[in-house]
């Protein structure tokens, strides 16, 4: 989120998939991610 350019409008993360190197994704909500990162 800090690299997020101050020109950008909306929303900058869409999706986030997180997968170790053989394993499977697992998709993580954004909303909730930056709702827990702005409450920490």
């Amino acid at each position: 989120m800090r690299a997020k350019p101050s020109a950008a409008k909306g929303t900058y993360l869409r999706s986030i998939t997180l997968a170790s190197t053989m394993g499977p994704g697992v998709k993580i909500d954004p909303t909730r991610v930056k709702a827990t990162a702005s409450t920490a």
